[in-house]
């Protein structure tokens, strides 16, 4: 259990801050970490949990950092 909140928890910073730097790479970077993710949920058996927790952690991480980057910017 403590290994699979490491990677997501690594996985929420890494696509945050991805986005959060530069918005238009952010979401290049968000979506080719869901894409590798939907393939080692495929190829890798885990638990559903973590499967379902990654896809809304990549894809808030990425809302979410996009828009307190605009902020930011604002």
């Amino acid at each position: 259990m403590p290994a699979y909140l490491l990677v997501l928890v690594g996985c929420l910073i890494g696509t945050f801050v991805a986005t959060w730097l530069d918005p238009i790479a952010g979401y290049i970077v968000g979506g080719l970490l869901l894409a590798a993710r939907i393939f080692n949920g495929i190829r890798i058996p885990q638990p559903v949990w973590f499967s379902i927790a990654s896809f809304v952690i990549y894809i808030g991480a990425t809302i979410v950092g996009s828009r307190s980057s605009q902020r930011a910017l604002a």
